[in-house]
């Protein structure tokens, strides 16, 4: 068999799928083959498991070291990593847990896994370069109307159902565990990155409204109208404004440009 045909088929070995490799292994008898093939097996389990682990430690210590192992297993077997870096093979695991029988009835681990693997992400994700107030106070009063926002690619949301950043941080600061409570109303959570470290936040409805209309390239009149379901127009406007110098303190803005 040839080299990339070998590599084939050792790979659909380690993945649970159909291959002939055992018949291309050297030595006596079927269980020498067979002990041999699971070496590899189980290394390449427990290097996954490795990489899991520094993605989502939280929810290991949540599960419980063998529980943890058994749930790498059942989701490496229905999501086989096909990124060639190692460092995206647990990118669906928020996914697994949330449409797997075994684990859906808990939805709170998805979402813990989800808050880990996105504010993990910050650090992964590309690099930019930021705007500052001084750069962005020269664009003229008359253009703002029609200006639209670009983001620094670190940034991400989603939305919350339970108080897992309460339970995240009450496990990394060695606090009391809290049980997990299902909120009252879905929170938007905000993750980015600023000088190298992770940060997260709560947005408050207005303002998780305006950062979603300017990502989907609303202008900035746009979105001051449109804040005025939430605030008295004069509100709205000064609300926007305070949303600007906030974002371009914490390094969310790398382009605000003008369009007529």
């Amino acid at each position: 068999m040839e080299l990339k045909s070998l590599q084939h088929a050792f790979q659909a070995y380690l993945m649970g799928e159909a291959s002939t490799i055992s018949q291309e292994i050297r030595g006596k008898g079927k269980e020498f083959i067979a002990q041999r093939l699971s070496i590899y097996e189980e290394g390449y389990y427990l290097r996954l498991e490795e990489v899991l682990a520094a993605d989502y430690p939280t929810l290991k210590e949540l599960l419980g070291e063998e529980c943890f192992f058994e749930l790498c297993k059942n989701y490496i077997h229905n999501y086989p990593s096909r990124h060639p870096l190692i460092r995206f093979a647990g990118q669906s695991l928020a996914e697994f847990l949330l449409n797997s029988p075994m684990y859906s009835n808990k939805p709170y681990l998805s979402e813990l896994a989800n808050f880990e693997w996105l504010l993990g992400n910050t650090i992964d994700a590309a690099d930019a370069v930021s705007m500052n107030s001084e750069t962005f106070a020269k664009i003229p009063l008359t253009q703002w109307d029609n200006l639209k926002i670009e983001f620094h690619p670190s940034l991400a949301t989603s939305q919350l159902c339970w108080n897992i950043p309460e339970y995240w941080l009450a496990v990394n600061d060695n606090l009391e565990i809290p049980p997990f409570r299902k909120e009252a109303k879905p929170v938007c959570q905000c993750y980015w990155r600023q000088d190298l470290e992770s940060y997260f936040e709560a947005l408050s409805p207005p303002e998780a409204w305006a950062l979603e209309a300017f990502r989907q390239h609303k202008a900035l009149g746009e979105v001051c109208e449109g804040l005025v379901k939430f605030l008295s127009e004069d509100e709205a406007i000064h609300f926007c404004a305070d949303l600007l110098q906030k974002w371009l303190n914490r390094q969310w803005i790398v382009q605000a440009n003008t369009f007529q």
